[in-house]
């Protein structure tokens, strides 16, 4: 079993990482969202669009539970002892994969904005990435799975 330091480390580390990009990610939207708000005018009905890109926020976040098991599956199968420190790059690569799950949503806010939209939907976009990213990241007890021989 990896000891609760190393656990800690490679979440830190990991999770930071992550926050990192889905924070750069939601900022760059909320920016640009903001300065061309109301410069914009609607050139169609934006009735349909909206709920279709919010299934599909939703849907990205949904995939993101599927992908992290797919991603975690080889360290729950291994039967030999495991350095950390590969442990560590996968843990690593599953959150940066995740984060660029979860920055997709404000894309899709960034998106409405420009086609006209209202920058209170970039918000809720914004929402979806980050609660989205809370319940996707690694945790300390995806590392407890872990078998060691």
């Amino acid at each position: 079993m990896i000891g609760r330091d190393s656990q800690n480390e490679i979440i830190g580390r990991s999770a930071s990482i992550g926050l990192g990009i889905i924070m750069s990610a939601n900022v760059s939207c909320v920016l640009v969202g903001y300065f061309i708000a109301g410069k914009t005018t609607a050139a169609m009905s934006l009735e349909l669009i909206v709920p279709i890109l919010y299934a599909l926020a939703l849907a990205d976040i949904g995939a993101g539970f599927i992908v992290k098991s797919m991603l975690l599956k080889p360290l729950y199968s291994l039967t030999a002892s495991v350095d950390w420190e590969v442990i560590g790059k996968v843990i690593t690569k599953t959150s940066i994969v995740l984060a660029a799950l979860c920055s997709a949503p404000p894309l899709y806010g960034l998106l409405l904005v420009l086609l006209g939209g209202e920058y209170n939907h970039l918000i809720g976009f914004v929402i979806i990435s980050l609660v989205g990213f809370m319940l996707l990241r690694p945790r300390v007890r995806d590392l407890e799975k872990i078998r060691q021989v």
